[in-house]
């Protein structure tokens, strides 16, 4: 590496840089990397500016530089995130389990001074460390992502780590996704909802992402593409044209239908604009019901119930789904006043054998009848469960038992 070039230099720290590193690693050796990166620096950089920001990352660069008394060379790769590369041979686990700890408690104990706020601001790392004579960049920074996920202060890299494989399904789940949009390959499916008699009285229009052509085109479900969707910021494009399919498909039928809107769908005002002039256009809202996920990506009740009450003036009916399990909360349901609760399938399905499932879906049950909101099952998978939740009072009931989603229906 050039001396003094200062395209290998970090701007900001004076440490060696991400391309310095680069060159460093292009050599053949054997060494041990540790990756380490501030734990909350968002959070600092929102609280206290670009410009103390940097000084807290030079002031960080100096503290690093001490501790590591020069066994090691020092880089930073950018944001909060820095580089240790043993200058000579590797360390093995036991010495590291050594080192590492005291590198913590150095950091730990000298915080950064910030004159421009007259605050010493505590500095926490979280470390990934590999030793080898390949990948080391590699192995640390998924060691690194092992312990930000597990919640550690640090982790050595170990082969189970490895999740080439499953990065690589995800930046393909991606592209399919992105392939999918553009050959308008989003489409809704229909699952039968019946009555206690067993007969058909509505549809939920669920989504899917079509897969190939003719004969050999196949369905995909949400599990497989959804966490993609919403890390590309897809999700709000997939789900309007699913639901706009779907009020389309269902204004020319006489059946009823439900359609699934998120908070993220919510948030999306012109979406939520659009919808409604479609609802109120199509004259559709007293046949169509809102399924509603109550969780914790809901962080203003204040929209929600207004975006419910604008619906519930167009007739449409509201259902908050897959009740019973995560984060429902009583007091909310009272304040959006569904029409309908869906008990969450993991409660119903194993309700035959596991005694503390039925107690909590009669509990449910109970709650919902004393407030006059009807119910319905999901899950249902065989008669015997079917004659159970009749039994129960039940008044409504989806799952494989009665029907397989269906790519068309057919009324009569």
């Amino acid at each position: 590496m050039p001396t003094h070039d200062p395209s290998y230099t970090d701007q900001i720290t004076g440490l060696k840089n991400r391309k310095a590193l680069e060159h460093a690693l292009s050599m053949p050796l054997l060494s041990t990397l540790i990756i380490m990166e501030i734990n909350d620096f968002e959070r600092l950089d929102a609280l206290y500016g670009l410009s103390m920001a940097n000084n807290l990352l030079r002031q960080f660069s100096g503290l690093l530089e001490a501790t590591i008394e020069g066994r090691f060379d020092v880089y930073r790769v950018g944001g909060s995130k820095f580089v240790l590369l043993l200058q000579e041979d590797f360390l093995d686990t036991d010495e590291l389990e050594e080192l590492v700890p005291e590198f913590l408690r150095d950091i730990a104990e000298n915080p950064v001074y910030l004159p421009e706020v007259k605050i010493s601001q505590d500095i926490e790392v979280v470390m990934g460390i590999a030793s080898g004579d390949k990948d080391l960049y590699t192995h640390a920074n998924m060691a690194l992502i092992n312990a930000k996920g597990q919640k550690k202060h640090y982790l050595f890299y170990t082969v189970d780590m490895d999740m080439s494989e499953k990065h690589r399904d995800v930046l393909k789940t991606k592209k399919a996704i992105k392939r999918a949009l553009h050959e308008k390959a989003f489409v809704p499916v229909y699952q039968p909802i019946v009555d206690r008699d067993a007969k058909v009285i509505k549809y939920e229009c669920l989504m899917r992402m079509r897969q190939g052509d003719g004969i050999d085109a196949k369905l995909v479900t949400p599990y497989h593409f959804l966490e993609q969707a919403l890390e590309t910021k897809q999700y709000s494009r997939i789900s309007e044209t699913v639901i706009t399919q779907s009020i389309e498909y269902f204004q020319d039928k006489t059946m009823d239908f439900s359609i699934n809107i998120t908070f993220i769908d919510m948030q999306n005002r012109d979406f939520m604009k659009r919808l409604k002039t479609l609802v109120k256009s199509s004259k559709i809202g007293s046949r169509m019901i809102v399924e509603i996920v109550e969780s914790e990506s809901i962080s203003d009740y204040g929209l929600l119930k207004k975006t419910l009450d604008d619906l519930k003036v167009l007739g449409v009916r509201i259902a908050i789904d897959d009740f019973g399990t995560g984060y429902s909360n009583f007091t909310h349901i009272l304040e959006v006043d569904p029409d309908y609760l869906k008990i969450d399938g993991s409660l119903i399905k194993d309700m035959l054998e596991d005694k503390k499932m039925r107690i909590l879906v009669e509990a449910i049950i109970g709650f919902a009848q004393k407030l006059g909101i009807r119910l319905i099952a999901e899950f249902v998978h065989s008669k015997e469960l079917f004659d159970l939740l009749v039994d129960l009072g039940i008044d409504e009931f989806q799952g494989f038992y009665f029907s397989e989603p269906l790519p068309v229906i057919t009324e009569g």
